[in-house]
């Protein structure tokens, strides 16, 4: 293109195949004039010889936008070149999505011009995977700025045709410096399989990015050996930024929340193979709700989601308690957030079950006691590209009270068939009859009061102990726990005569010990000479909620 002011789209277009798999050094537009406005989108580029997609004059006033989705290679031995060269503007628009495989001879950086400027829109994204020695060959100053969401890596291999060990970010022909700038959610990954980043040292404006990472795939290699980023953060939202890095023996904290500048050197972090700039994770609520019903009580939890950054891995821890698990009133500092940690069930620590998963935290703590129960929750995240990290949020708190429900079940009539006089017991009880807690709090059944009802033979006398006389009757009724075989007897029972007596106690329904047998045995003196003699009693038993 000789003449300016121009306006140029390609678009939709594939470039190289096996017929044809060379291309000129100039790429797909020769350009030697100003206010050129180059824009592709959605090319296919994979040339060999001639490999250079793009070339210009470094007129300022040239701009080169990528649209869509393109995907470019270049690899080959001949008139290779850089990825793009002579564009001082780079834009990378709003959802596109670029890839770029550079290994080709003849240049050593991916971008060449004068006061380079990268622009990565709005949720678009810009993998680069070059060979090269520097991300940048700049006449000047050189700046990528990463928009809302979007997403910039790069990584330097070994590679088949261009072969070289360095890994930098510029290599400013006149002292010129490079800036990065994230803006909210953005990511940043810079990542190396050859020798550590070296050259200027990269200044990184944070705005409340997802994260930044620096990353050898040599984990025996200090990343920042050759260069110290450093690191500002411009934002004042809520959130903490740590920045962390990884050695050999696991993640380690070089500060837990970034605020200003921070300048990250190799003997900051250890010599660690990786560092990160990111934001913490945070739950943006705890709901508990409990539920309290026959047979039931339960406390249902989940953590409300905050869905701010890209995840690969979510763990949801919860511990829920008896008693409060930290002193003073403010959960959030240190002392607070370390004790809940360390807490176990020698501080009342009753569950601490750990929900895997991004999509549902939900647990539910069964078979409760009715109380006031203390529910805390933290989370612990791994990001997308970031594997080796784990961001764990703050622990939360959340009080909830199970109420007390007292259920408990007894037959409405007990049956005995006694034929000869003497003795009788449980098995001339004519059903199994049982008496159940159903209730989540223990419960005291004791023996109250027994009335003589309609019906009743007139030739039978309750008594609580007779001679030779006939017509009488001793009654006991007994409550025997099924699970300890412990009993409690109440009797003789004889209308209106008050009795000491000690409850039985049964445990809450999720216990084996939460029920009863319970039967009516004793002796009589009553003959049946003419005939059968039916007796017919009410008897008034209370039911107390017992202490634990």
């Amino acid at each position: 293109v000789i003449r300016g002011a121009l306006n140029i789209t390609f678009k939709n277009i594939k470039y190289g195949n096996t017929t044809y798999p060379n291309n000129s050094y100039w790429g797909m537009l020769f350009t030697i004039n100003s206010r050129i406005n180059f824009v592709v989108e959605n090319i296919d580029w994979n040339i060999k010889n001639g490999s250079q997609p793009f070339w210009g004059d470094s007129n300022p006033s040239n701009t080169l936008t990528f649209k869509g989705i393109n995907n470019f290679k270049s690899a080959g031995d001949k008139k290779g070149g850089e990825f793009v060269e002579g564009f001082s503007t780079i834009n990378f628009s709003d959802d596109s999505k670029t890839t770029v495989y550079n290994d080709s001879t003849d240049s050593d950086a991916v971008f060449w011009c004068s006061k380079q400027q990268i622009n990565i829109g709005k949720n678009a994204t810009l993998d680069i995977t070059t060979s090269k020695e520097t991300l940048i060959q700049d006449g000047g100053d050189a700046q990528i700025n990463v928009q809302e969401k979007g997403r910039f890596s790069c990584k330097f291999f070994y590679g088949s045709y261009y072969k070289d060990s360095g890994a930098k970010l510029i290599n400013s022909l006149i002292g010129g410096s490079i800036t990065l700038n994230f803006s909210k959610d953005a990511v940043g990954i810079f990542r190396t399989e050859k020798d550590s980043f070296s050259g200027k040292n990269p200044t990184i404006n944070a705005t409340s990015p997802d994260y930044i990472l620096f990353e050898s795939s040599a984990t025996n290699k200090s990343i920042l050996s050759g260069i110290t980023p450093k690191f500002i953060r411009k934002d004042s939202d809520s959130y903490n930024y740590p920045i962390d890095y990884l050695t050999a023996s696991g993640q380690n904290h070089f500060v837990s929340n970034a605020v200003g500048s921070q300048n990250v050197s190799a003997s900051n972090i250890q010599k660690g193979y990786s560092v990160i700039y990111a934001r913490a994770s945070r739950i943006a609520g705890l709901d508990a709700e409990s539920k309290v019903a026959k047979d039931l009580s339960i406390i249902e939890a989940q953590v409300k989601q905050d869905t701010m950054n890209q995840l690969s891995s979510r763990k949801t821890s919860y511990k829920l308690a008896t008693q409060k698990l930290y002193s003073g009133n403010d959960i959030t500092q240190d002392t607070s957030q370390n004790s809940i940690d360390k807490a176990t069930s020698a501080n009342g620590v009753i569950d601490s079950p750990i929900v895997d998963g991004s999509n549902d935290s939900m647990y539910v703590f069964k078979n409760l006691l009715a109380q006031t129960y203390y529910l805390y929750s933290k989370i612990d995240e791994g990001r997308t590209s970031a594997s080796g990290y784990t961001f764990a949020s703050s622990w939360i708190e959340q009080v909830v009270q199970v109420q007390p429900l007292l259920l408990v079940t007894i037959p409405d009539q007990i049956e005995f068939n006694s034929i000869q006089s003497g003795e009788f017991g449980k098995s001339d009880n004519l059903n199994n009859y049982v008496v159940v807690n159903h209730g989540n709090v223990p419960a005291n059944v004791d023996f109250k009061a027994i009335t003589t009802n309609p019906g009743c033979s007139p030739d039978v006398s309750l008594v609580d102990k007779f001679g030779d006389e006939s017509g009488k009757l001793v009654l006991n009724l007994t409550a025997e726990n099924i699970a300890s075989a412990k009993s409690e007897t109440w009797g003789p029972l004889v209308e209106g005569k008050q009795m000491l007596s000690n409850p039985m106690k049964l445990d809450p329904f999720w216990e084996q010990s939460n029920q009863a047998s319970l039967y009516v045995n004793g002796k009589h003196s009553v003959t049946m000479s003419s005939g059968p003699k039916v007796v017919n009693y009410s008897i008034k038993v209370e039911v107390l909620q017992a202490s634990t």
